[in-house]
């Protein structure tokens, strides 16, 4: 049986933080059980864009600061990293705006940029059969993921499994996007880039959450807890317990189990530390699209083409920094002449709301159609 620790953590206070972190961590163990002796460790936050961390779209940096300095103090090497989405020339900007160089200044740990990649097999890719994996990740002896919980327009829920995403170098995520147009389909392509680099432990950050419109635009939500195990799969199905979703509705979790990659039953799932029942909300707010995956199949058929969001770049906001142009997977966003921001070829948009999440200063917003407005 799987276990999954599950400890409070009100806030994000270093001493607050280590306490949180290391009861989590005794309840699977403690750390010298899980980590072998003088180990090379390599941490996976959640980095998708240069966002301060009050924003709650990155993993806190106080968080992977506080882990950072526990494992120093035992004797493993510690790099800390993730591949941004849109172009790899972000990383710096992403690590600076986040607050994770600040919070990693002077603590030994080492920035690991994914400058360089290798090619890697997926013997039972859906998807993809071969993905290009940052080094870094691959190099280590140990890798811990470090997510933070959020929703998602896409995915309904992001958390551990969705993290490890960020292991396929630069752009290469938005060709897997255009391969997985459709949610479900995109659920095995998270799962194939899963399946190749599945960590060692996870630690969740799910004190300052997002709910409603993320991963990017929602609102924060404080949970005030730190979920930690070894099976991916199994944190995230408490993780979507505790908000009041079932597997069955995050179909990259539901996939994840079908294909034997951890397990996202919770019969099979030990919690320990605090009850699940005594956590659990009942308002979590969700992506108003993601409603839809609760209707029959016919119902959603029907409506599918009428009630849906697509990507709309404000002017008012538009930097023309052109990260949403070069991160579309689809061609879909251009400049023309006399336009402040790029425009959107509707009929191109295949909906991954890759510029939506890509863009740094929030200008791409999401456009509900009329009958969308009012189904919601």
């Amino acid at each position: 049986m799987e276990r999954v620790a599950l400890v409070r953590c009100p806030d994000y206070e270093p001493a607050t933080l280590s306490a949180a972190i290391d009861g989590a961590l005794e309840l699977l163990g403690g750390f010298d059980s899980l980590i072998p002796q003088g180990a090379s460790i390599m941490l996976k936050p959640n980095l998708l864009s240069p966002r301060p961390p009050e924003e709650a779209v990155v993993t806190h940096p106080a968080l992977v600061g506080a882990l950072a300095t526990a494992l120093l103090s035992r004797g493993h090497s510690v790099g800390v990293g993730d591949s941004p989405g849109g172009r790899t020339k972000r990383f710096k900007e992403v690590w600076r705006t986040s607050g994770m160089e600040e919070a990693l200044q002077g603590t030994g740990a080492r920035c690991a940029e994914y400058n360089s990649v290798r090619l890697v097999p997926v013997p039972d890719g859906v998807v993809a059969s071969e993905l290009p994996i940052g080094r870094p990740i691959l190099d280590a002896d140990f890798v811990i993921d470090l997510p933070k919980l959020k929703t998602h327009q896409v995915t309904v829920l992001t958390g551990a499994v969705k993290n490890m995403f960020g292991a396929v170098s630069g752009l290469a995520k938005a060709e897997l996007h255009k391969a997985a147009p459709r949610p479900r389909d995109f659920a095995d392509a998270v799962c194939d880039v899963y399946s190749v680099v599945r960590p060692d432990l996870v630690v969740m950050d799910a004190v300052d959450c997002m709910e409603g419109d993320g991963p990017v635009g929602g609102d924060v939500r404080r949970l005030g807890l730190i979920l930690a195990g070894t099976d991916a799969v199994a944190v995230d199905a408490v993780a979507a317990a505790i908000v009041g979703l079932c597997v069955d509705d995050v179909p990259h979790i539901r996939r994840a189990g079908e294909r034997g990659l951890g397990c996202s039953d919770l019969a099979g799932i030990e919690v320990v530390g605090l009850p699940l029942d005594s956590v659990a909300v009942a308002d979590y707010a969700f992506p108003k699209e993601s409603l839809l995956g609760r209707l029959p199949r016919w119902v959603l058929c029907l409506l599918a083409k009428y009630v849906r969001a697509w990507p709309e770049p404000s002017a008012e906001k538009c930097t023309r920094c052109g990260e949403c142009v070069a991160g579309c997977p689809a061609g879909a966003l251009a400049w023309r002449d006399g336009r402040r921001a790029p425009v959107l070829h509707k009929r191109k948009c295949i909906r991954c709301l890759c510029c939506y999440e890509f863009c740094p200063s929030g200008a791409v917003r999401l456009r509900r159609s009329l009958i969308a407005r009012l189904f919601f």
